[in-house]
């Protein structure tokens, strides 16, 4: 602990920022190295080195997309450090909502004032995002979303919950399906899996 503590700055930056190289998971073991000292936590902490929190962002995600679209001066570390946190947040919420007992998803996806609502702002927000990462992969983006977040699962929840509840209402009342912003997005999610996993969708919808 004293030698780790004792290390200049810039050693203690590159160490954390090299613990998360080709990682496809929050940065939890940046969290543990801040836990081992006050020191640590002021010197890395979120609010204290942008810098490395943003360097962990080029480590995790796909940029060169970014890099293209945005000239450099806009990519600054806070805000690639904030991109960074506002990510990991929607995914987290992506994997959460992505599986589970058809008694729990109906809760989450089916009705409007149930308790444990996957809340509608939050659902396009999250299927932005997937979105702007698959448009933007190169790789890292797209391992991310099906390796770690389970994008397929929450697609698989979002067409069954989502477009087939849909589908029969407009059935059975002859009227055309409402349009929403997430379901133009999902239509767009839902093709991208294709390529992905095709299978796992003809056997569901055969099953159902």
């Amino acid at each position: 602990m004293a030698n780790l503590a004792s290390m200049p700055l810039e050693i203690l930056q590159e160490i954390t920022i090299q613990t998360t190289t080709d990682s496809i998971s929050p940065p939890s073991t940046v969290v543990s190295l801040l836990r081992l000292s006050k020191s640590f936590n002021n010197h890395l902490s979120f609010s204290s080195n942008p810098a490395v929190w943003g360097a962990i962002f080029e480590n995790t995600f796909d940029t060169s997309a970014l890099y293209r679209r945005f000239p450099a001066h806009r990519l600054t570390s806070s805000r690639r450090a904030e991109e960074l946190k506002r990510r990991w947040i929607s995914l987290k919420r992506i994997k959460a909502n992505s599986t589970g007992l058809a008694q729990r998803q109906v809760l989450i996806w089916g009705y409007p004032d149930a308790a444990g609502q996957y809340h509608a702002r939050h659902k396009v927000e999250d299927a932005w995002l997937a979105y702007m990462m698959f448009t933007e992969s190169d790789g890292r983006n797209s391992q991310i979303l099906l390796q770690w977040a389970n994008i397929v699962g929450w697609i698989h929840s979002f067409v069954f919950y989502d477009l087939e509840y849909t589908a029969v209402h407009s059935q059975r009342t002859l009227t055309m399906p409402a349009h929403s912003e997430l379901r133009s997005l999902g239509l767009w999610l839902y093709w991208f899996i294709m390529q992905y996993s095709r299978s796992f969708f003809l056997s569901d919808s055969i099953s159902h």
